[in-house]
């Protein structure tokens, strides 16, 4: 059993889990008939596998036997630590001509090269210090003016330096006849500052503009946008074309890491079975694979970097499980697997709607106290009118995850994904009276790699708290000293109940720990007439008594129920809390028993 799965990009001599070989195999060919100069993008988002088909390329086009290239490999992130814009760029041109100088086969031609190269560094560097002056970039216009001989005695030396670096690949290519030219890897820019990074590409592809040269570089096109916002603005459809253009100008092959088309279901058999979350039997189940495909790509999709997390994560599960229940009977059911997959799968993709999961598991019950709480936008009667002729939203539950989804914009992109995956969970689960007990559990498996700011002190379970001493005998012994009433107090639950003079009907008063919610209620049974006779009752409180605040709710699953209750957001060991409770509830019964008698009766 292996406890992790390493998040290192994949090197030439590891199995091909995802499938893009053939477009692997394509960059290569390509590469080897292309033209020179030429600079070909590797686009996608970080962890979509950028480095790894880099390494790939690397390996194919200049490691292997009779390789063509000879590889400069550059990690600007490294390159950019510690260091002032100005001093990245120079940094990281320094280490790609270092590169190429140590494969000269003249160590004095190198040598005197070097003393060159170094003179006009140190020119460089002063325009560098003013162009570093803008919003923590270079400003284009001062680059382009640098490069195309508006800068006086800028353009002589930059001629120069490239003459220099001109020699220095052509005495390389000299010295080997098996090679017909230079690749170079620059890897991470999407880590550094956009705007710096899109100047070490313009700075780039005026130096390096020289034949025998091709530059292939992991970035991604909203990287561009963001670093070309100091010069452009925010993007909108009317300059769009210019972001585009400037993308255009610098790069003439751009290709998109195809992790739509990744190979997944491989991958997951391959890292499940390597972790033994599952067991083999199990992956060898086809309506488990199918279950386990289609949870993946609702939430952590095809990203490998976020489905080495996910298998991590449920490595460690699997050794917690194991250490609470002992080895020789840590087996957990493959139901129960399955649910603390899809959590942690949605602990990954969707953080905040697996914290709201931790404060209320119940989510079929999720409703417009919830939407209060989370101060969630309302919805239109339009889009009422159009959810509810959607399947993913037709429920007053899937609503307020419509709602949840809309406060981010990336759960707004993938609001459905969000939908289908908690309404699989519910099919998964198959028992909606145990839906939440059952998240509850499985949640405090997961939640230990959840990542959130502890800044609020530990919530404690409600078995952990004497409701029976600390609470409901207070409040019994407060209550008795102005009413006569029959209450019911379960032994360690978090609830109590009060009994009515009428049919059909009763109070009770409750605590949510999870939201530290204090709650006085009564509740009817009798369906539309009695709860009829109740509103008839209320109309007639006065217009400032507490009454008159209650909030009214049908019952999920029986609809004869009806509820009203008033709350209170009030922490548990607040010492007023005895006293809301039972002055509350005398206010209320006080009000409301005499006239139940009469109604109900």
């Amino acid at each position: 059993m292996k406890s992790s799965i390493i998040d290192v990009p994949r090197k030439h001599t590891q199995e091909d889990l995802f499938g893009i070989q053939v477009y692997q195999n394509a960059l290569i060919k390509y590469i080897k008939l292309t033209d020179t100069p030429i600079t070909i993008a590797l686009q996608g988002e970080w962890g979509s596998g950028k480095t790894s088909l880099m390494n790939l390329l690397r390996y194919n086009l200049c490691d292997v036997d009779n390789a063509p290239y000879y590889p400069i490999w550059i990690n600007t992130w490294q390159y950019s630590l510690m260091k002032t814009p100005a001093q990245a760029i120079i940094s990281i041109l320094e280490g790609i001509i270092n590169q190429i100088g140590a494969l000269n086969p003249s160590e004095q031609k190198w040598e005197e090269s070097k003393k060159k190269i170094g003179g006009l560094f140190k020119k460089m560097a002063v325009v560098g210090t003013k162009m570093a002056a803008g919003a923590v970039g270079l400003d284009s216009d001062t680059v382009g003016e640098f490069f195309e001989g508006n800068s006086g005695g800028a353009s002589s030396d930059i001629m120069q330096l490239k003459e220099e670096i001109a020699k220095l690949i052509a005495d390389a290519l000299a010295k080997d006849a098996t090679k017909t030219g230079f690749t170079f890897y620059i890897d991470d820019l999407d880590r550094i500052d956009p705007p710096v990074a899109v100047e070490i590409l313009e700075l780039l592809k005026n130096i390096f503009d020289l034949e025998k040269c091709i530059f292939i570089l992991a970035i991604d096109y909203d990287v561009v946008i963001k670093g070309l916002k100091p010069k452009f603005g925010e993007l909108t459809d009317a300059n769009e074309r210019e972001f585009r253009s400037f993308f255009d100008k610098i790069i003439q092959l751009p290709f998109s890491m195809p992790v739509a088309s990744y190979n997944v279901d491989t991958f997951l058999v391959d890292a499940l079975g390597k972790i033994e979350f599952f067991t083999k039997e199990e992956l060898a189940d086809a309506a488990l694979a199918e279950r386990l495909s289609e949870i993946t790509r609702n939430s952590v999709g095809t990203n490998p970097r976020s489905l080495k997390r996910l298998t991590n994560t449920l490595a460690l599960i699997s050794i917690i499980y194991e250490e609470q229940r002992g080895e020789e009977n840590s087996a957990a059911s493959s139901l129960d697997k399955l649910i603390n997959y899809a959590l942690v799968c949605i602990q990954i993709a969707y953080p905040y709607i697996y914290n709201q999961l931790t404060e209320e598991p119940d989510f079929k019950a999720w409703n417009e106290k919830i939407a209060s709480k989370l101060k969630l936008r309302p919805l239109t009667e339009d889009e009422i009118e159009r959810l509810n002729s959607t399947e993913e939203f037709d429920e007053d539950w899937e609503k307020v995850v419509f709602r949840m989804c809309q406060k981010e914009t990336y759960l707004s992109n993938r609001v459905f994904s969000v939908s289908s995956l908690l309404n699989k969970i519910v099919e998964i689960v198959n028992n909606d009276e145990r839906l939440g007990e059952i998240i509850e559990a499985t949640l405090e498996m997961s939640a230990v790699t959840n990542l959130k700011a502890f800044d609020s002190p530990k919530k404690l379970k409600s078995s952990e708290i004497d409701w029976t001493g600390k609470f409901w005998m207070p409040v019994k012994e407060q209550i008795a000293s102005s009413l006569k009433t029959k209450m019911s107090i379960p032994n360690g639950k978090s609830y109590c109940l009060i009994n009515s003079c009428g049919q059909n009907f009763g109070y009770c008063m409750a605590y949510s720990v999870r939201n530290n919610i204090a709650v006085v209620a009564f509740e009817t049974y009798g369906g539309e007439v009695v709860k009829q006779k109740i509103e008839e009752i209320l109309a007639k409180a006065p217009a400032d008594h507490i009454i008159r605040q209650f909030t009214i709710g049908q019952g999920k699953r029986n609809k004869n129920k009806w509820g009203w209750a008033i709350e209170n957001q009030i922490d548990k060991f607040d010492p007023n809390i005895v006293n809301w409770y039972a002055e509350t509830f005398v206010a209320i019964y006080s009000f409301l028993e005499p006239e139940v008698a009469k109604s109900l009766n």
